[in-house]
């Protein structure tokens, strides 16, 4: 069970996870985004439900000075073994639901 309980807040902390073999569901957002707080809940669900799944987020007003390449919020990078294998910007839970299974 993962807990989306880490915020990542260096780049040398999100490299590190980058190594799992799990599926790394990474959501970059603001603390004034207002989609961004909507879908937490069902991220924190999601991440308690699925044994091979890493939930992070990654305030990028925080991290700007290493996270400069999000254009819109919330966006949601996926990661399995190192390499980004899907991305998506937007707040559609089922969106999200659709490309975990695609790669879990």
């Amino acid at each position: 069970m993962s807990i989306m309980s880490r915020n990542i807040k260096t780049e040398e902390e999100f490299d590190e996870l980058k190594k799992t073999d799990k599926l790394l569901l990474v959501k970059f957002g603001a603390s004034w985004c207002g989609p961004c707080k909507q879908v937490k809940p069902f991220l924190e669900k999601l991440a308690e439900s699925e044994n091979n799944l890493i939930v992070v987020d990654i305030d990028v007003e925080e991290a700007c000075d290493w996270v400069s390449d999000v254009d819109s919020l919330p966006t949601f990078r996926f990661i399995k073994n190192g390499e980004q294998v899907d991305e998506y910007s937007g707040s559609k839970i089922e969106k999200i639901q659709e490309i975990v299974k695609k790669h879990i």
